[in-house]
C-alpha cells in the first residue's frame, strides 16, 4: 500500500531528537523510508523526554524527513489530568492542520496517546484518506489491569466500541508481537484479521554490538566492571512491575558483586527510590535515560537485562 503512494505522514507525539523509544523507533523508519524514496511528513510534538532541549523550530528538516511541531503542553504526564491535556493540545492541532491540508498520503497512527487513531477514522470517511494503525499497548485493557478502570464500566464498553470502528476502518494494523495479535482476536471477534501484521520492534545489530566490560567506558565510568550488573533501561512508568526488582535486590542486599541498575524516568521512579530508601538499599543505583549515541554502552554495561512489562 505504501509503496504505490510514495510518501506517508506520520503521527506520533514523540520524534527526534526526543528519546522516547516510540521517537527513536519511529524516527528510524522514516529514514530508512527515504532511502527509498518516500517523501515522509512527520506530526509530532515538542520533545519531553528530552530535558535539555528548550525550543524547537514548529518546522524543519531533519534528513529529508518534514517535521511539523504543535505547541502542545508537557505538563506532567505521570497525573492523569496533565497527560489528557497533553494529549488534547496535540489532538486538536494536527486535527486542523490535517483536514485543511491538501496531502493525501496514508497516515502511520500509533496507539499512544489512546484516541489518536479516531483522527485517521475520521479522514478516512471524510476523504477516504488510507490509514495504518500501530498498536503498542492495548487499552482499555493497560487501564483495567492496573485497576484505573472496571471490567464491565460504560467507559470500557465505549472505549472498546470505539477502537473496533477505528481497527474495522484501518487499512493495516500492526502489532508487537504474537501475543498481542491474539488478544487482539479475542476481543474484537468481527475484525478482519487479515489486516493484523506482527512487525518486532527492532535494534540496529550495527550499533548494538557487545563490547567487553573492561573495553566500555560506560562500565568504567559508574564502577561495573566487577560487578554482575542486573540492568532495567527504559521506562519507569505506572505500568512495569519494578517494585518486583527492587524486592529482589532486597534479598539479594548481602552479596556485594550484584548490582541493580535503573537507566530512565517516569511516574514509577519516585516510588522506587523511597523503597530503596525505606529498605535501606546499597546494592541499587539510579541514571536518567541516556543519549541515543550511549546505547550502545550502556545496554552492553549488563551482565543480565530484565523486561518486565
Amino acid at each position: 500500500m505504501i509503496k504505490k503512494d510514495k510518501g506517508l505522514i506520520i503521527l506520533s507525539q514523540y520524534f527526534y531528537p526526543d528519546i522516547a523509544s516510540t521517537g527513536q523507533l519511529l524516527t528510524e523508519l522514516a529514514e530508512d523510508l527515504k532511502k527509498y524514496n518516500y517523501n515522509i511528513k512527520v506530526y509530532t510534538g515538542k520533545p519531553s523526554y528530552y530535558k535539555s532541549i528548550k525550543k524547537c523550530d514548529k518546522k524543519g528538516i531533519y534528513r529529508g524527513i518534514n517535521i511539523y511541531r504543535v505547541s502542545a503542553t508537557r505538563f506532567n504526564k505521570n497525573i492523569i489530568i496533565g497527560r489528557l491535556c497533553n494529549f488534547l493540545s496535540y489532538f486538536f492541532p494536527v486535527s486542523f492542520k490535517l483536514l485543511f491540508s491538501k496531502d493525501r498520503y496514508p497516515l502511520l497512527i500509533v496507539s499512544n496517546p489512546p484516541f489518536l487513531s479516531v483522527l485517521g477514522f475520521l479522514l478516512k470517511k471524510n476523504r477516504n484518506q488510507k490509514y495504518i494503525y500501530l498498536i503498542h499497548d492495548i487499552y482499555p485493557d493497560i487501564a483495567i489491569k492496573i485497576g484505573y478502570l472496571k471490567k464491565n464500566s460504560i467507559i470500557v464498553k465505549i472505549w472498546r466500541k470505539i477502537n473496533y470502528q477505528v481497527l474495522k476502518e484501518a487499512d493495516e494494523i500492526i502489532v508487537l508481537g504474537e501475543y498481542m495479535a491474539e488478544t487482539l482476536k479475542k476481543i474484537y471477534l468481527n475484525l478482519d484479521k487479515d489486516k493484523i501484521k506482527i512487525i518486532h520492534n527492532w535494534a540496529d545489530e550495527k550499533i548494538i554490538l557487545p563490547i567487553k566490560k573492561e573495553e566500555n567506558w560506560f562500565a568504567k565510568k559508574y564502577n561495573l566492571i566487577d560487578k554482575i550488573v542486573v540492568l532495567y533501561s527504559g521506562n519507569i512508568g505506572l505500568f512495569q512491575d519494578l517494585k518486583t526488582i527492587i524486592r529482589a535486590a532486597e534479598r539479594l542486599k548481602n552479596y556485594d558483586d550484584i548490582i541493580f541498575l535503573f537507566i530512565g524516568d517516569g511516574g514509577g521512579l519516585y516510588e522506587l527510590k523511597e523503597m530503596v530508601k525505606n529498605c535501606n538499599l546499597t546494592n541499587i543505583k539510579f541514571l536518567p535515560y541516556q543519549l541515543k549515541k550511549y546505547l550502545p554502552f550502556s545496554l552492553t554495561s549488563a551482565d543480565i537485562s530484565i523486561v518486565t512489562l
